[in-house]
């Protein structure tokens, strides 16, 4: 089962997958994999697409603190700690 980050995760990237072909390569990456904690799914990743990645979650945690979204926060930001 998809940990609840993960799906966090999924959800943010949604936002970017038709305007970014690694967006949708590390999307795919997601959806084809059978994570079932986040590091196992930040090792499958790529240095081009972890690099990528950890802009991608930049922008969406300070978009979320913003919108005072502590939930959506906190799960990026587990997701951010194990990329980094």
């Amino acid at each position: 089962m998809i940990k609840k980050s993960l799906q966090y995760l999924s959800e943010a990237l949604s936002n970017y997958v038709e305007i970014d072909q690694m967006c949708q390569e590390i999307c795919t990456k997601l959806e084809n994999g059978d994570y079932e904690e986040e590091v196992e799914f930040i090792e499958a990743l790529e240095e081009e697409e972890a690099s990528y990645l950890e802009t991608v979650l930049q922008n969406e945690i300070n978009y979320a603190k913003n919108a005072q979204d502590d939930i959506r926060v906190e799960n990026l930001e587990v997701i951010y700690q194990v990329l980094i």
